[in-house]
């Protein structure tokens, strides 16, 4: 999404400056020694047997990440999954499927993306505009890995069952995620597409090609989403999307390593229920989810 995003600010941008590019590995690397500094502001639902907390963490530079984790009752140990929402969305988006989760019995953490903050919101124009977008999208990545952590650092929490997934930019996200975060046994990727760095550049004045191409490759999720193998990857994907061309969600899957399946389904970009009943029960194959189902809760739509 956010290549799509960036072509109409790109066209003829101008700037000046260049970037050293940087491995994957060191580029989405982090402290994991650093202290996580999870904060508890308390249950946020009452009445219900799945439990709602409002939680954040310490990110990879120390900033704030806003979550909620959702867990059903007992000590597990629990499968768990990341959840991340789309554009110009936040951490309540998912949070509805990630009860349904908790609802078969595995642990949800529903995290906001750094596009959220304040300081996500990116006004520069033209190449620093770019360079800018590049940092938070690894932010991102580098926030959900410390979620992992979080997640795995929890006695109800199995580590070798452990899940994400994204929705749209989310899935995008998930794609970059999917090459770096190898303790993931599982992932989907709902409604997430990608153009390669070429198509991207062609939209731009030539003079600030080779200035811009090291920013792009650096959030490729084609070139990162290939690197995913062991990892299995479910994609799932609108026949009339209309903001994600089929062109694009057909090439993020032909890109993934294997193991990997792509569902379609009728409809737009906001997939229709049979697909978070197909998900919710793929996750609950690839995580082994047994349950049995929390009396009272909602397990799927």
């Amino acid at each position: 999404m956010l290549i799509f995003l960036l072509l109409a600010a790109l066209a003829g941008c101008g700037g000046s400056g260049s970037d050293e590019q940087t491995s994957g590995d060191d580029l989405y690397a982090y402290d994991q020694s650093r202290p996580l500094e999870y904060r508890d502001a308390g249950v946020v639902n009452h009445g219900y047997p799945v439990k709602i907390h409002d939680v954040s963490y310490a990110g990879p530079d120390g900033e704030r990440v806003s979550a909620f984790l959702v867990v059903p009752p007992g000590k597990g140990p629990f499968p768990a999954v990341v959840y991340l929402h789309g554009a110009e969305q936040d951490r309540r988006a998912m949070l509805l499927p990630a009860t349904w989760l908790a609802g078969r019995g595995a642990v949800a953490l529903s995290v906001s993306s750094p596009f959220t903050r304040p300081e996500g919101q990116i006004t520069a124009k033209g190449i620093e505009g770019v360079r800018g977008e590049r940092d938070l999208t690894i932010l991102g990545v580098k926030e959900l890995r410390r979620g992992v952590d979080l997640l795995q650092s929890r006695p109800e929490v199995d580590d070798d069952r452990t899940g994400f997934l994204g929705f749209s930019a989310g899935a995008r996200t998930g794609a970059l995620l999917a090459g770096v975060e190898h303790r993931l046994k599982g992932i989907v990727l709902m409604s997430g597409g990608e153009t390669t760095v070429d198509q991207v550049l062609q939209a731009v004045d030539e003079r600030d090609r080779d200035k811009l191409r090291p920013l792009f490759e650096d959030t490729d999720g084609l070139a990162y989403v290939a690197r995913s193998s062991p990892t299995k990857l479910l994609f799932q994907a609108g026949r009339e999307d209309e903001i994600v061309p089929r062109d694009a969600l057909q090439r993020l899957y032909r890109a993934a390593g294997k193991p990997k399946e792509i569902r379609w389904y009728e409809g737009g970009h906001d997939l229709p229920l049979q697909a978070y009943r197909d998900h919710l029960a793929w996750l609950q194959q690839t995580l082994a989810i047994e349950g049995p189902p929390v009396p009272g809760a909602s397990t799927g739509p």
